[in-house]
């Protein structure tokens, strides 16, 4: 009876562990495909995100308070959520898997390999 007990135990313990670990992968994989640098297609303009949420995206300012963002965090819904330490400039962006759909409305960003567009404009991975 205790090894029927333990053995259930066992399973259920590890079937979560395994879970938790696949869970844990499709977010890194989600958030992890906008690391880099992003030179934009028709300028100079660059944006940088890092592994550990910092970011530089010169188009996300708020003039009234000279603040940049510098954070960013991907939702568990694609959400792209930009925000500064100071708490003054902040947008989102949700995602979209239609290019045209960002290209048209500066809600949405679209991401797929080596092309980002994002506040209406297309940026290229470098």
């Amino acid at each position: 009876m205790k090894k029927s007990i333990c053995k259930k135990a066992f399973r259920v313990v590890l079937c979560g562990l395994l879970l938790l670990c696949l869970l844990s992968m499709v977010g890194c994989n989600s958030s992890n495909a906008i690391v880099g640098s992003w030179v934009e297609e028709d300028g100079d303009e660059v944006l940088t995100f890092d592994r550990d949420g910092s970011c530089s995206v010169p188009f996300a300012y708020n003039s009234a308070w000279i603040e940049s963002v510098d954070h960013y965090a991907i939702t568990s819904d694609g959400t792209l959520a930009l925000s500064s330490s100071g708490g003054h400039a902040n947008y989102s962006f949700e995602k979209t898997n239609d290019k045209d759909e960002a290209l048209d409305d500066d809600d949405y960003y679209y991401l797929s390999g080596k092309t980002l567009i994002i506040n209406e404009s297309t940026y290229l991975k470098s």
